[in-house]
């Protein structure tokens, strides 16, 4: 199995702004790899990047966890391992920084759409949190942290009446809190959202509400979402990656599916001109 990263920091120099990212393949890492799986949700914190759970080939949904450290990857907790959460794919994942810890909430175990939340670190291992506030079992939602208010933030998703959501949460690292903010963008799930450190903001994109496929672009705040308005927008898709590369300041979108339901074979960048101002750029 070959692994494709894309590392931020190793992607240009950081004396320039405008240079063009790179892909490098990452090969030679033996036979202690995750075994294939899709709808597998990640996350990274300042050293790491982490996958857990998702669906094989068979159609079995894992629980497992696994470490990659930029040269090779770690089996952290084994699939069936007990303790674990059950089996998902689909779940929104993210890193907690103000808690140290991973969070997982939601997904669909095979049969249902989850709504429980999980955390992880190197000292507990997984807890399963009993919050007094939680948003309804979503699947398909996305999660980032939010750096101006130290919390998670999560939008959207599909209930289990498969109906794609609006919703904007908070996680304190002890409960829910469902956000009101003056702004809230069209219901969506299988969208993107990354954390922009350095801006002290978040990116979301894209995604789809019912079989409309977005291409729309959102700033959360720390207060409110804010409608972007861009000079090029991004080819509406779904079910795509999105990450930061801080180093250059770009918001990077590989691949999805567009409207057509086809693979895409391009990568959308997102460059915010100025901290104060909105306006972008995507190429």
């Amino acid at each position: 199995m070959r692994v494709t990263l894309l590392i931020a920091a190793m992607l240009c120099s950081a004396a320039t702004t405008s240079a063009q990212a790179t892909w490098s393949e990452v090969t030679g890492l033996g036979t202690n790899i995750p075994p294939t799986r899709r709808e597998s949700p990640g996350a990274a914190d300042l050293t790491s990047m982490y996958v857990f759970g998702g669906q094989d080939g068979a159609g079995a949904r894992l629980n497992d966890l696994w470490q990659f450290d930029g040269s090779a990857w770690t089996e952290l907790t084994a699939n069936g391992a007990v303790g674990s959460p059950p089996g998902r794919s689909r779940a929104a994942i993210a890193w907690d920084f103000n808690n140290s810890q991973l969070v997982v909430f939601g997904g669909h175990d095979g049969t249902n759409v989850l709504g429980d939340t999980w955390t992880w670190d190197t000292t507990s291992g997984w807890v399963q949190k009993s919050p007094a506030n939680s948003p309804q079992a979503l699947q398909f939602s996305q999660i980032a942290y939010d750096q101006l208010n130290s919390n998670l933030l999560l939008f959207g998703g599909q209930n289990s009446s498969s109906v794609d959501q609006s919703e904007t949460w908070s996680w304190s690292g002890t409960n829910w809190t469902q956000l009101s903010p003056a702004t809230t963008p069209p219901a969506r799930r299988q969208h993107g959202m990354a954390a922009r450190p350095d801006m002290g903001d978040i990116v979301m994109c894209c995604g789809q509400a019912g079989s409309t496929k977005l291409g729309d672009t959102y700033i959360w705040d720390g207060t409110d979402w804010n409608s972007v308005g861009t000079t090029v927008s991004p080819q509406p898709r779904v079910a795509m990656d999105m990450t930061y590369d801080e180093v250059r300041q770009r918001v990077l979108i590989p691949g999805g599916n567009n409207a057509s339901g086809n693979p895409i074979g391009t990568i959308a960048e997102f460059e915010k001109i100025a901290k104060a101002s909105p306006e972008g750029t995507l190429i």
